[in-house]
């Protein structure tokens, strides 16, 4: 994006803000798509989008279908290393009071919808989600809190 109302840059940062503003131009990091009738939708931040064995998984969709059953109150998808697929398909979530269900079971339920390659590979069950400032849950703080 350009403008007036763009950011200069970061608060002594000048190397962040070189990677970021190149140009004039202020690079977002969002990758978005555009549909038949030019409407854009935003889909990810291009740091979470998760490169799995050539594959790129929007953390979005997995959330999408996840969010979908019964047993999960929310939840977080994010990429963690693998030896084998360079980036592995992960996913942290918070059951609804009372519900239970397995690993497996999530898997399988997203691979039903998205296929093998979206699915996670591994489901960390937890009592709550970090949230950020504005009250997100933190895909960042959810990797840093489950990847070592």
């Amino acid at each position: 994006v350009r403008g007036p109302l763009v950011m200069n840059g970061y608060l002594d940062r000048p190397d962040l803000t070189a990677q970021t503003i190149v140009d004039g131009w202020l690079h977002t990091g969002d990758l978005g798509m555009m549909d038949d009738r030019g409407y854009v939708y935003l889909r990810a931040r291009l740091r979470e989008l998760i490169n799995t064995g050539g594959f790129k998984v929007f953390p979005g969709d997995v959330e999408a279908v996840l969010a979908k059953h019964p047993a999960i109150a929310e939840c977080s998808v994010f990429g963690a290393p693998d030896e084998k697929w360079g980036e592995a398909v992960h996913a942290a979530v918070r059951l609804a009071d009372g519900a239970a269900v397995s690993a497996g079971e999530l898997i399988a339920f997203v691979k039903a919808e998205l296929g093998s390659v979206k699915a996670p590979k591994t489901i960390h069950f937890v009592a709550e989600l970090p949230r950020n400032a504005a009250g997100k849950v933190s895909r960042a703080a959810v990797r840093g809190m489950l990847v070592t």
